[in-house]
């Protein structure tokens, strides 16, 4: 309707009028993140269940509120500078895909492929390039919406299954390098967390040779684009190197991450709170923990200014394991608890999983404080550890199939028992 009636017969002024458009859209997000970040109930974890059901609701209108708006930014800025449209789609698409939000991703993705249609159509100025790019940028969504549903073997399926795509080939070879990295990427990533960790090295590595290749850098595009991958990449072997125990070259990836992340700006914070995140846990691991609980907090709060719950959990449980690792049960145990509940709440399988495991192992050690509990009391407690990591050992078993998880959690039940 704004083409038919406005933007059609006053060409001249299109760019002032999206323009506004835009500005308007930037002010109305920023309010609804800020209204998101001052009510975060995370730290009311205590309040009352109709509280909670209350807070809860009234973030879900927030939360839809945003997301709309932000596929509503999408459009408009699709048809204000194309390439700038496809920017700020990815920024997003890696936000509502680490928050879980599947109906954002999908709602995001169709504007994408409403666009597509207007370039092949005529009603936009054509541009292949991008054409292919977005081709292969909604092929490559299946992949990763599936990694985060817990569903790996059916992500590498539907990456085998677009390698033996014969158009949708085409358009990788016809598209920007990043397309064809991208792939690997995620194949890599859907390896790494279904436990097949030598495999997934060699994916991300050829994602990581295919993204620096000489050439790749003809415009500032392909420079966006190559920076996001290679952070992304080199987040990804951290979380392999740390896997298979080699926590100094893990630092050294995740290190090498965040220098990228920094580069690029505010705009890929979701992303960088991961990587935060993750080199948070591997430097309590080395024992560095005050150097881990700076990074964890780092992330935490890039997480509550996005405004987000299931992020936020995630830095919570970190928070938690760091505070265990240095013989503080009782705090790590806290923040476990919280995190478990916004998990639970948000229905979230794989965090519940990991805020599970970790939540029984901050009870059972502190449990085993002797000055603070009587035979009875560390018996029930050592008896909700037992609930708690079978809890985990069904999550990882059943409803997200990760083999390292599966392990962690076993050996979770095998120490409540003994002890």
């Amino acid at each position: 309707l704004l083409w038919e009636h406005l933007l059609k017969h006053h060409v001249a002024e299109r760019d002032a009028i999206l323009a506004a458009i835009l500005d308007y859209y930037n002010e109305r997000i920023r309010e609804i993140r800020a209204d998101l970040e001052s009510d975060l109930w995370y730290a009311g974890a205590a309040v009352s269940s109709e509280e909670r059901l209350k807070r809860a609701t009234e973030r879900y209108g927030l939360r839809s509120q945003l997301y709309r708006l932000m596929a509503e930014q999408v459009h408009y800025r699709l048809r204000y500078r194309p390439r700038e449209g496809f920017q700020q789609y990815y920024y997003y698409i890696k936000e509502t895909t680490w928050a879980g939000r599947l109906s954002a991703m999908m709602e995001l993705r169709d504007e994408l492929l409403l666009f597509k249609r207007e370039l092949e159509d005529g009603v936009e100025e054509d541009d292949p390039r991008l054409r292919n790019d977005i081709a292969c940028e909604c092929a490559l969504r299946w992949i990763d919406r599936a990694i985060r549903r817990g569903k790996y073997d059916d992500a590498i399926a539907t990456a085998e299954k677009i390698r033996s795509d014969v158009e949708l080939q085409a358009r990788f070879k016809n598209a920007g390098p990043g397309a064809e990295a991208e792939l690997y990427l995620l194949q890599g990533r859907a390896y790494g967390y279904r436990g097949y960790l030598t495999r997934a090295k060699q994916l991300l590595e050829h994602a990581y040779e295919t993204i620096i290749k000489p050439g790749v850098e003809s415009d500032p595009f392909d420079k966006w684009r190559r920076d996001m991958l290679r952070a992304e990449i080199l987040n990804d072997l951290g979380y392999v190197a740390r896997q298979q125990g080699l926590l100094e070259p893990s630092v050294k990836r995740y290190k090498e991450a965040i220098s990228l992340w920094r580069r690029i700006g505010k705009k890929a914070n979701s992303e960088h709170a991961n990587t935060l995140n993750n080199y948070a846990m591997v430097l309590a691991e080395l024992g560095r923990y005050e150097q881990a609980l700076r990074r964890c907090f780092d992330a935490l709060e890039m997480r509550r200014r996005l405004g987000d719950d299931g992020p936020v959990a995630y830095s919570l449980n970190t928070l938690g394991l760091i505070e265990m690792r240095n013989d503080q049960p009782h705090g790590g145990l806290i923040r476990c608890r919280q995190a478990l509940q916004i998990f639970r709440d948000l229905r979230l399988a794989r965090g519940i999983g990991l805020a599970c495991t970790a939540a029984a192992e901050a009870l059972r050690r502190q449990a085993l404080t002797r000055e603070m509990y009587n035979p009875a009391e560390k018996r029930q407690s050592l008896d909700e550890t037992t609930r708690l990591a079978e809890e985990a050992v069904r999550v990882f078993s059943v409803d997200v199939p990760e083999r390292m998880r599966l392990i962690e959690a076993r050996i979770e039940v095998g120490c409540d028992h003994r002890d």
